[in-house]
């Protein structure tokens, strides 16, 4: 048992290496269009609230290093895809100065919250676990609909949702090991499913998708 759990602690790592380099293709795609229009607004603002959360999460609740190590670096990541968001945008068009107030606004909430949360790590613990399932559970689904009405995937890495569902296989059966709280083990479910998804949407769609890395 101990064997085990030592070894899901070690591969729990993986998965979080795996999480945060899937998003380097996504930055780098970003940085060779000079825009971020291939993905959702709001799969930007989930997937930043759901790695806010995801923070809060793994330190109010002590999950293993890897979680405590990782996870900051991948919300540091998803900040340079918000960044890219707004350094690429078009400011003629309204609801980018719209969605920039809005960002500011929640980051600061986020900053705000810390010295509270940390009062009662258990139930904010768990209250930032769930709203992590929450989100992640909903912020993709613009995605897949982005997707399906323009009929392309020009713009958004197949190899960002790849390795993300291969970190989620890894996390799930360390879950399941470490028999770590339930939003994880949702999460994991959710991540691999909706890879699924994601994998026939790039299939049916292939070909309107671009070379972006010759």
């Amino acid at each position: 048992m101990i064997n085990c759990a030592f070894f899901a602690k070690s591969i729990v790592w993986v998965s979080h290496i795996l999480f945060c380099v899937a998003l380097l293709p996504q930055i780098w795609v970003n940085y060779k269009l000079k825009s971020t229009r291939g993905l959702s607004d709001f799969l930007i603002i989930g997937y930043l609230n759901g790695y806010i959360s995801y923070v809060y999460y793994s330190y109010l609740l002590g999950l293993p290093l890897a979680y405590k190590v990782m996870v900051p670096l991948a919300t540091f990541f998803m900040l340079i895809i918000a960044f890219q968001r707004f350094f690429y945008a078009n400011y003629t068009q309204r609801k980018d100065k719209y969605f920039l107030a809005f960002y500011v606004f929640n980051l600061a909430i986020a900053i705000f919250l810390m010295p509270i949360a940390f009062r009662d790590r258990l139930s904010f613990g768990y209250f930032f676990g769930w709203t992590m399932m929450l989100v992640w559970a909903t912020y993709q689904i613009p995605q897949v609909v982005k997707v399906f009405l323009d009929k392309s995937v020009h713009g958004f890495s197949f190899s960002l949702v790849s390795l993300v569902a291969f970190g989620d296989m890894i996390e799930l059966i360390v879950a399941i090991i470490l028999k770590l709280p339930v939003p994880t083990l949702l999460n994991d479910f959710r991540g691999i499913l909706i890879y699924l998804i994601f994998s026939f949407q790039f299939w049916r769609y292939k070909e309107s998708q671009h070379t972006l890395f010759k």
